[in-house]
């Protein structure tokens, strides 16, 4: 599959069990609604690490859109809700990139990363954005801090958050 399926819906008549995730789409050029998407087909898309991508809105037209967010339930950890931006190709878009913190083995067993920021918001105009961010750890000290500023981001990426916003810190019990 190369092109996600998004189709406008009720949200009062829309049925969580039919294998649709329940979402909603806005920009500057759709009428902003709620829609539905294939489970399946999400998948697929979000496997291949794709946050910004074309789409066929009610089968007619294609659009560029990017996943603004997926809410989870917090019972069961399952999508509920997402939330798509659509813009056109070369306009600029922002969209938020999880930070993944690797620790491969701290110093010390009695250190630990307190991590405060989960994403970082990237300004871009491109449709190759990184799934995540990663940063190595294992060679932080306590009172170490991770900043915005020390992540490794794309070129053609710019960060929304100042560079100076602590990240996370590596802490002794």
């Amino acid at each position: 599959m190369s092109m996600l399926n998004i189709v406008s819906c009720d949200m009062f008549k829309y049925q969580q069990k039919s294998g649709y995730l329940q979402g909603f789409i806005y920009g500057k050029n759709v009428y902003s609604s709620p829609v539905k998407i294939n489970k399946d087909d999400l998948r697929e898309i979000l496997s291949n690490g794709k946050r910004v991508f074309q789409a066929k809105l009610n089968k007619m037209r294609t659009i560029m859109v990017s996943i603004e967010n997926i809410y989870f339930n917090p019972q069961n950890e399952k999508p509920e809700y997402i939330l798509l931006h659509q813009f056109d190709e070369g306009d600029e878009t922002i969209i938020s990139v999880p930070v993944i913190i690797q620790e491969n083995g701290l110093k010390d067993d009695r250190w630990f990363f307190k991590q405060f920021v989960n994403e970082v918001y990237l300004r871009t105009n491109s449709s190759s954005v990184p799934r995540n961010l990663y940063y190595d750890i294992s060679h932080f000290h306590p009172g170490e801090a991770l900043f915005v500023k020390d992540l490794k981001i794309p070129e053609n990426c710019k960060p929304i958050q100042s560079g100076d916003v602590e990240i996370g810190v590596c802490k002794m019990y």
